[in-house]
């Protein structure tokens, strides 16, 4: 406790204890008081002064004016030392004149019981001191009480009389167990006999304990001793602060703390602790890891730029760009970019960096947080090069092709696009496609964009335009969002005017073509039929006429008509067949019935060469549709060929029900084919072998014919052979094909 006189500050009380090196009598000169101690005397101001440094620390003073009662003038100013820790701590803790006050309080009774004892002030000099110092009290916001050496209650303030729930003449006199549970009070008895037996030193413990409002909560209790004149412990005063919420605060900044060390040691990101001006200080378990380091003490001794290659992809030296990076990070709070790092065994890599401000424990330090991005710039180079690829692609295509929006606006365009209907980009993208291509201000009258737009479907037409001079096949194709939405349209437009006209010509020629053979077809059939006849009618006279020389120039003639006549049959049936003039009766038949009367027609044939012929029919076949005479075409066909190139053996019909199918087999034990000669089988004029190994003859039509008519039923039709093994021709018939179908031209 301070006073002032004549210009100087005095020591009227000081609480070090008596002998102390630092003890400063009553009436010493305070020769180095601080500037602010002036103005708390003279205006009146609470103040705290510092911090200050001495051999014992860092100090902050707190000033309080205490006034005289009746005069209401300064009679002195009490000052309280305080470690700058412990200051900033409490100012976290609680609001930090309330602390003060408290304190002062303390302090002010512990001075007083002194000053009363040791210097014998008159009864009414006590008892005006007293009121002033009971009015003190009862300002205080926390519970302040002071009692006997054998824990009976000699005062109190009124807040203590709340915290007990009782008024002051319930609480002077009575003892701690009369007011507190045992329990409680034997905590209370306890810690002052720890004060008497050091009466010198001040208590500070914290407890638990129950208001009178019922609620449990958190305190501690500050306590000293006061001596009687011979110097002798005469009680026990104290200070209760209610720290539950500093409880609370303090056990959710330890989970916080604790948060902060399992995210900090489990990142998988590297996060380190970097003072400016010095260098790394710490790093987490990743950034070990990261920079390859053998433990945290050998990274910490790395400054930014050993971690760096010597210079930054933009030519900067590592070091200097480090610096400005850090500038920047100190001056605006954070800094994000990009940075080449290197590992201590020097690979380099791709990293992120983030750089935080943040002040630790007085000191202004950078958090950085740092990512491997080495994978990711790879698949951005990737997709970087997928984009290359796909534009060069798409410039590439000489196709005319763009993108639109659902409101026909040009979104993209590729580059034969572009130069055949503006040769500028600007010129196209973001405009209508109907006043690029058709230079009108309304959609071409067959445009297959609004039924794209409206089904969600690929659509294609052929768009023939006066005005582009070209026919365009156009198809557009719908752009579908995740959920299925319509986001644009791809038009695709190709230039098929050579195309047409190529059609053209060639369907021209396939026109004249069909119209000869079939014009020299009938011409060569009308004098053929006259040369049979005449034949047939010589040959009834034969015996008696011809000698057996002439018979038999006579027969060879005949079989020549017949197999002229069979070939021009043959051409005239597949010219019919490819130009779709065939009509087809199809109507529901057992094939298996059909194959037993093809077989009374050629098995006469077979047995001609020794071959057997057999069935192998599966039983219960349903009826299906087709037309007879064209499947009865079909089987003849194939059974003759089996005869023809068979030699010995036998012939084989088999009948098998698949999946919705039924499937036909003829099979023979005769040459079979050569694997490269199967893909030419149903070819028009085909005869597989070469000259010398074919012994008969025939017109290559065949089997062409078979596959016109095979797939005009919607089946299908091939061949299984080996040279050496024998053939097996199959055709497939639908067993639910129900329709007549009628091929016209």
């Amino acid at each position: 406790m301070l006073g002032f006189r004549d210009g100087k500050t005095f020591f009227y009380l000081d609480a070090e204890p008596s002998g102390s090196p630092d003890y400063s009598p009553p009436g010493e000169i305070w020769k180095k008081e601080p500037s602010e101690l002036l103005r708390c005397f003279l205006k009146g101001e609470k103040l705290v002064a510092g911090p200050y440094q001495d051999k014992w620390g860092r100090w902050v003073t707190a000033f309080v004016p205490l006034k005289d009662f009746d005069t209401q003038q300064i009679s002195a100013v009490l000052g309280i030392d305080m470690s700058a820790a412990k200051m900033r701590a409490y100012i976290f803790e609680y609001r930090l004149l309330g602390v003060l006050f408290t304190l002062v309080i303390f302090v002010l009774l512990v001075g007083f019981f002194i000053v009363f004892q040791l210097k014998g002030i008159a009864s009414i000099e006590i008892n005006k001191q007293l009121h002033f110092l009971q009015q003190l009290l009862d300002a205080i916001p926390v519970p302040v009480f002071y009692r006997d050496v054998g824990g009976a209650y000699l005062g109190c303030n009124k807040a203590f009389e709340e915290f007990i729930g009782k008024p002051k003449e319930q609480i002077i006199g009575k003892s701690v167990y009369e007011l507190y549970p045992k329990e409680v009070s034997d905590v209370f008895r306890h810690a002052d006999w720890q004060l008497f037996i050091k009466p010198f030193q001040r208590q500070v413990y914290e407890t638990y304990v129950q208001r009178a409002d019922g609620l449990r909560i958190y305190v501690v209790f500050n306590n000293a001793v006061y001596i009687d004149t011979r110097g002798d412990p005469a009680g026990v005063v104290g200070v209760i602060m209610d720290i539950t919420e500093r409880r609370k605060a303090e056990e959710a900044l330890l989970l916080s703390e604790s948060k902060f060390k399992t995210l900090f040691e489990s990142s998988r990101d590297a996060i380190m602790l970097l003072v400016p001006e010095k260098g790394f200080i710490s790093g987490n378990p990743a950034t070990i890891e990261m920079f390859r380091c053998n433990d945290e003490k050998e990274f910490t001794s790395y400054s930014p730029a050993d971690l760096s290659p010597e210079y930054q992809p933009d030519g900067l030296s590592s070091l200097i760009k480090a610096q400005q990076m850090i500038a920047i990070a100190m001056e605006k709070g954070s800094n994000y970019f990009e940075w080449i790092h290197k590992r201590r065994d020097g690979e380099e890599f791709f990293a992120t960096v983030l750089l935080t401000r943040m002040e630790l424990e007085g000191k202004m330090l950078l958090q950085a947080t740092v990512r491997d991005i080495t994978e990711h710039k790879k698949a951005q180079d990737s997709i970087k090069q997928a984009a290359e690829e796909w534009q060069h692609t798409f410039d590439s295509i000489t196709d005319f092709i763009f993108v639109m929006d659902t409101e026909s606006r040009i979104i993209k365009a590729n580059e034969a696009f572009i130069k055949a209907f503006g040769g500028n980009p600007g010129n196209i993208l973001g405009k209508k496609c109907f006043e690029v291509v058709h230079k009108s201000d309304s959609r071409f009258p067959n445009c297959p964009f609004p039924h794209t737009l409206e089904a969600k479907e690929v659509n294609t037409v052929e768009v023939d335009d006066p005005g582009l001079g070209i026919t365009l096949l156009v198809t557009t194709s719908p752009m579908l969002d995740a959920a299925g939405n319509i986001i644009g349209v791809v038009h695709i437009a190709k230039d098929i005017s050579e195309l047409k006209r190529v059609q053209k010509v060639i369907q021209e020629a396939l026109d004249m073509k069909s119209q000869f053979i079939s014009m020299a077809s009938h011409e060569l059939r009308t004098p053929l039929t006259a040369i049979k006849e005449s034949i047939n009618i010589v040959s009834e006279e034969a015996d008696s006429v011809l000698n057996p020389e002439q018979k038999q120039f006579l027969d060879i003639a005949k079989r020549n008509l017949d197999r002229l006549s069979r070939l021009i049959n043959d051409i005239l049936s597949f010219q019919k067949l490819e130009a779709h003039k065939v009509d087809f009766n199809m109507q529901s038949y057992n094939i298996n019935e059909v194959i037993k009367e093809v077989r009374s027609t050629m098995e006469p044939l077979a047995r001609q060469k020794g071959l057997e012929f057999s069935l192998a029919l599966a039983e219960n076949l349903p009826h299906i549709s087709f037309d007879k005479d064209n499947i009865t075409q079909v089987l003849i066909n194939l059974i003759n060929n089996a005869i023809k190139f068979t030699d010995k053996g036998k012939i084989t019909v088999s009948t098998e029900k698949g999946d919705n199918t039924i499937a036909v087999a003829v099979c023979d034990t005769g040459r079979g084919i050569k694997k490269e000669d199967l893909p030419k089988l149903f070819q028009q004029f085909q005869q597989v072998g070469s000259a010398h190994e074919r012994k008969t003859g025939g017109t290559g039509l065949g089997l062409a014919i078979s596959k016109q008519i095979i797939g005009q039923h919607r089946g299908k039709i091939w061949a299984e052979s080996e040279a050496g093994a024998g053939a097996r021709f199959i055709f497939l018939l639908p067993i639910q094909e129900r329709r007549k179908r009628v091929i016209d031209a």
